[in-house]
């Protein structure tokens, strides 16, 4: 609901392409750092552990879950812009 919140008013076809290779981008390396910060919390024991286990699961919460909206709706949104572009 978020990305298509902010994305409902924008009329060019290069926001949305830019929507979509920031989510397309950001999929790795979230996934990435999402392991890179779930074994630094498990390696340490302290309160900094734990809080780079929160930050690996928040990480993975969105590269889950923002990420293939974003996808979405940037792909969906440039069609659509085309579309509109090419019928006026």
């Amino acid at each position: 609901m978020l990305v298509t919140a902010l994305a409902y008013r924008w009329q060019y076809s290069r926001k949305f392409r830019v929507l979509v290779l920031g989510s397309v981008f950001s999929f790795p390396v979230l996934v990435i750092l999402e392991n890179v910060l779930e074994v630094a919390g498990e390696r340490s024991d302290t309160i900094v552990g734990d809080l780079l286990g929160v930050l690996g699961a928040t990480a993975f919460i969105i590269a889950t879950f923002l990420c293939p909206v974003g996808l979405v709706v940037g792909v969906v949104g440039s069609l659509a812009e085309k579309l509109r572009v090419q019928r006026a």
